[in-house]
């Protein structure tokens, strides 16, 4: 797998854990292989001090791209007047403020399991609203 380092975050937290099991489908340990020459410093994980209790590392994060979903203007407008502010309120009590605005606009990625918090939100103050969002992608999601 080909990693953009471009596309890495800048306070992205790596791992040069080559010895592990997992290192072959952990991203943090493909994203390393993806660090220029150049750079001079930048932030790793102890993989030793994240052992669950089976074995497993609790630092790993898959490197296998998601399916998110961008954007919800499409469903907010089919909201009844007034079921709006309860479900505006119970969106930002959930994500945040600037989260939820920038989750609507398209400008943050819905996760899978964000999206299930989204459809669980309008099944308890929408259920009219079909849960549709405005576009999707597969995503390796740093």
């Amino acid at each position: 797998m080909e990693i953009d380092y471009s596309k890495i975050p800048q306070n992205y937290v790596y791992c040069m854990s080559a010895h592990c099991p997992e290192a072959g489908t952990c991203l943090r340990h493909l994203a390393t292989q993806a660090v220029p020459a150049t750079t001079k410093q930048f932030t790793v994980v102890n993989p030793e001090a994240y052992l669950g209790t089976d074995g497993r590392r609790l630092c790993y994060q898959t490197s296998e791209p998601q399916h998110i979903a961008l954007g919800m203007r499409n469903m907010l407008r089919q909201v009844k007047a007034g079921d709006a502010a309860l479900l505006r309120a119970q969106f930002i009590a959930c994500f945040g403020r600037n989260k939820y605005y920038r989750m609507r606009n398209g400008e943050h990625a819905i996760t899978p399991d964000m999206q299930q918090q989204v459809a669980d939100l309008f099944a308890r103050h929408a259920p009219y609203v079909s849960v549709t969002f405005d576009a999707y992608s597969d995503e390796v999601l740093f």
